[in-house]
């Protein structure tokens, strides 16, 4: 069948599909909480605080960035997306995962909770899991919503302005949790 489909508006929903599974996927936003009343052994360690922050994030950047990727190039090469496509597209899922990573651990420096009884209540009823759901969806939105009702129509163009963008983001959210985050971690 010849339809006239608008493969741009596809790129983005397949891009959106791939940061929801992201977001869903993170482990940051309780990897300190999960710690618990075993947090003293991991602060009293020789270990920077900057090294333990980098091992939360790079687990969690491994475990969502690589699939993501693979997923993105067979989706794409079925769909016969172009290869620019295909690039900017990896960059910008690169990007999005650290944000991600980056914002669930700042938001569990933020709201971490230390007692708990069951692992259920730090995973699936904190505080910080939802700060990091609705900041992380809520930037999704912002980016498709921008393009979608400002009707642009350079999709490679401006997947390579919001990748740019979403690094900025992470390198201000890492700063934060460099400096402020690390004296949070100190005191909890």
């Amino acid at each position: 069948l010849k339809l006239n489909i608008d493969f741009n508006l596809i790129k983005i929903q397949l891009l959106g599909v791939f940061f929801f599974i992201i977001v869903m996927n993170c482990t940051t936003y309780c990897s300190i909480s999960l710690e618990g009343k075993n947090l003293w052994i991991l602060k009293s360690s020789p270990i920077d605080e900057r090294e333990i922050f980098w091992s939360k994030i790079l687990m969690n950047f491994l475990l969502n960035a690589p699939l993501s990727i693979l997923c993105l190039i067979l989706v794409s090469i079925r769909l016969d997306f172009e290869i620019q496509f295909i690039i900017v597209s990896i960059c910008l899922i690169v990007s999005f995962s650290m944000f991600v990573a980056l914002m669930g651990l700042l938001s569990n420096l933020l709201y971490p909770n230390l007692d708990w009884k069951n692992e259920v209540a730090v995973v699936k009823r904190s505080a910080s899991m939802i700060v990091t759901m609705l900041v992380s969806l809520a930037y999704v939105i912002i980016l498709g919503g921008i393009y979608v009702l400002l009707g642009i129509s350079f999709l490679n163009v401006y997947i390579i302005l919001a990748s740019i963008l979403t690094l900025i983001l992470d390198f201000m959210i890492w700063r934060i949790i460099s400096t402020k985050g690390v004296k949070i971690f100190k005191n909890l």
